[in-house]
């Protein structure tokens, strides 16, 4: 939506959310929690790369000064292995990687590989202890690695090569490889799986190979799309009912349907298409992105005017509608890649790293700032105009129901709506001392105060003008707050509509 008094502004939806997020299936919008530093010492570049290796075993990373790192419990440290280091040092160039248990070599490897667009380097496992090249002579400049039907899978070219069965480093016998619609659409962008088919992306289409006893035959290959593809492998996430990617278009999502082609893909956003739209399409492969199971929430970063590396963040929540997004934003710069991380087998913590080689925790309930910088989250609801966008009405006054600490401060700011009047000064109110307690039914008797133990809200008064056809209330503040609602009281001034 290009604007808050939009006619088309669906119900319930906010028109901005900046650093803000919901929890899970509720409907109230709170700040994001800030983010800690992993480890003290910065890499030697730009990070390119973040895998979690054998679900919580290792949290890996690949960097621009060509060396693969691993997290030992306090620091990051480079690894072992002929191939932790003399790595792709460009800094557009983008790590992906997969889990690969192979039953022929008993081994857990992490398979990597990069998209460096001038030479990829040769594939990377690690076995837990040392990265080393990926043997029995996997394609030279094979990416986006993935594990489906017991094979290795690695893309070159428009080609897709797959390793013998339950053997990672086998590419010669019992290994295969199919040519994707050759001529058609370039290259291969991007792949994964879903629903046990293989999804193999071009820029511009999508194509996906189904479980099958024999590759030898291109008639396994189906055609999904012809007029959607992805442009960064990076963005490819599951989420509950389907696969998220970034097209040329914004973002969608394939999901299973009773169509001929048993799939169907939906465009996913399309309420933020003017943000979407800001973005800078020559390096749209850094675009990335992390599914936050946890959190019900697609995480999506990309660069927008000319900057290099992303610089906009979009959240979409996926809590309440499997059909629909609640989006909010994000707009910490230099962020290049991610990662889910399982903790101790009971957390899942999400993970960023960024340009200056450092790697963060995010949503950490014990902070409110991001880099030691302040975190400002503002609110912004669309205009609203009690049904009749076209008359005048006298506002009297507007209330937020904020719940916060009794410290936080939150400036609200009322806007009217006043085509063709005369303009005037914000009215704006500092909210202070509101509610740290939950409240009126929350939690259990003796542990939650019934009511709260502070004012949950503020009514105020428009200050310097009452008339208008609409009201907008913004709220903004530099600490933590959840908007638990907002109630504007009006008084038709005419039942004619305004001029």
């Amino acid at each position: 939506m290009t604007s808050p008094d939009d006619p088309k502004f669906p119900d319930n939806a906010i028109f901005e959310g900046l650093n803000m997020v919901y929890d899970k299936e509720s409907d109230n919008p709170q700040t994001m929690h800030g983010n800690t530093q992993l480890g003290s010492t910065a890499m030697g570049g730009t990070v390119t790369g973040l895998f979690d290796h054998n679900s919580g075993d290792k949290l890996l990373a690949a960097a621009t000064d060509g060396k693969i790192y691993q997290y030992d419990g306090s620091d990051w440290v480079a690894e072992s292995g002929a191939r932790a280091t003399g790595n792709s040092r460009v800094a557009s160039a983008r790590w992906s990687g997969t889990m690969f248990y192979g039953a022929t070599t008993t081994a857990n490897l992490s398979i990597l590989a990069n998209d460096d667009p001038d030479a990829p380097d040769v594939p990377v496992k690690f076995d837990g202890s040392d990265a080393t090249t990926l043997g029995g002579s996997p394609p030279a400049a094979g990416k986006f690695p993935v594990a489906w039907q017991g094979k290795c899978w690695l893309f070159q070219a428009d080609t897709a090569f797959g390793s013998a069965n339950e053997n990672a480093e086998e590419w010669s016998t019992g290994a295969v490889n199919i040519q994707i619609y050759r001529g058609y659409d370039g290259n291969i962008t991007g792949a994964a799986t879903f629903g046990n088919n293989l999804f193999i992306f071009k820029r511009s289409s999508i194509f996906r190979i189904a479980p099958t006893d024999s590759f030898s035959t291109l008639s396994i290959v189906k055609n999904v799309s012809t007029k959607v593809g992805c442009v960064s492998h990076q963005t490819i996430q599951e989420d509950e009912n389907g696969l998220w990617f970034e097209s040329e278009h914004g973002l969608q999502r394939i999901r299973q349907s009773s169509g001929s082609t048993g799939f169907t893909i939906d465009n996913m956003s399309r309420w933020v298409k003017p943000i979407f739209d800001g973005q800078n399409r020559a390096v749209q492969n850094t675009s990335f992105a992390i599914y936050n199971f946890d959190r019900n929430e697609y995480f999506f970063e990309f660069a927008t005017g000319s900057k290099p590396t992303p610089s906009r963040g979009l959240i979409a929540n996926m809590a309440t509608d499997n059909r629909s997004a609640r989006w909010t934003q994000f707009d910490k710069q230099n962020l290049t890649c991610g990662t889910m991380f399982v903790e101790s087998n009971t957390d899942y913590n999400q993970y960023v790293g960024d340009t200056a080689g450092k790697v963060w925790l995010m949503h950490d309930p014990t902070k409110i700032t991001w880099n030691g910088s302040v975190l400002t989250s503002r609110f912004q609801s669309k205009y609203y105009v009690q049904g009749l966008p076209q008359h005048m009405k006298r506002y009297g006054w507007a209330y937020a129901n904020v719940e916060s600490n009794l410290t936080t401060a939150v400036d609200m700011r009322m806007n009217l709506l006043r085509r063709g009047l005369p303009s005037f000064g914000g009215n704006v109110e500092r909210l202070a001392g509101l509610s740290g307690s939950d409240g009126w039914g929350v939690g259990e008797w003796g542990v939650a105060l019934w009511g709260g133990s502070g004012p949950a809200g503020v009514r105020v008064r428009p200050s310097y003008a009452q008339r208008g056809t609409g009201m907008q209330v913004l709220l903004e503040s530099d600490q933590h707050f959840k908007i638990q609602g907002v109630v504007i009281a009006s008084a038709m001034r005419s039942s004619k509509i305004a001029a």
